[in-house]
């Protein structure tokens, strides 16, 4: 996993195994393992509830000629511009051809103070007539509308699993990226995240 902390209220992981997002937090992560309190055994685990977790292992797909197809998946490490985070990955298509992938994400809010996930995609190396293709589910959107995009969502479908004191939006979609192109996501999420983080550590304080 590759942690990523871009505020307070955001933290986010990413596994490198399938360069995907797996999930965002509110709170920050218990250092725990040999690495880092020399004992075996334990690993890092994040501390506070989640906006968003991923239900996806591998989230890419290529589309050509109607027809969708599961790629193979190298992550290749992240570098710093700018004060900013990009994280690149690798799609490997039959036929030899490899597509670019680089992701920025970062931390936005708005004039009421929302914690908000902008994510920002550049793809390079796209073949005419094929299309990169993001599985999404976000969480804890107070609305649809909350979720915007200037790619194209080949499908979506939302939920509220909230209740009558505060709405939570569950969007599950296939987000076309642009070929040879920029493509931003970005959410603003309610007051506090929907999903209960189950990480227990002895004599931290829950919220």
């Amino acid at each position: 996993m590759l942690t990523v902390a871009l505020h307070d209220d955001l933290w986010l992981a990413y596994s490198t195994e399938n360069a995907a997002l797996a999930k965002a937090w509110k709170g920050s992560v218990n250092f725990d393992g040999a690495v880092y309190t020399t004992v075996h055994g334990p690993q890092p685990s994040s501390l506070g509830d989640n906006w968003l977790v991923s239900t996806t292992d591998n989230p890419w797909r290529i589309v050509r000629g109607g027809q969708e197809s599961q790629p193979e998946v190298q992550y290749r490490g992240h570098e710093f511009k700018d004060g900013q985070v990009w994280i690149k990955y690798e799609l490997l298509l039959d036929g030899g051809a490899t597509i670019t992938i680089k992701e920025q994400p970062e931390y936005h809010s708005n004039d009421y103070g929302q914690t908000g996930l902008q994510r920002t995609f550049v793809t390079e190396n796209v073949p005419d007539g094929a299309q990169v293709v993001l599985l999404t589910q976000y969480a804890s959107l107070p609305t649809a509308g909350n979720l915007h995009t200037d790619g194209e969502w080949l499908n979506q479908t939302t939920e509220n699993s909230g209740n009558t004191r505060m709405a939570n939006i569950v969007v599950d979609g296939q987000l076309a990226l642009k070929s040879n192109g920029t493509t931003s996501l970005r959410s603003l999420f309610t007051a506090k995240p929907s999903i209960k983080n189950e990480n227990k550590v002895a004599g931290a304080e829950e919220e």
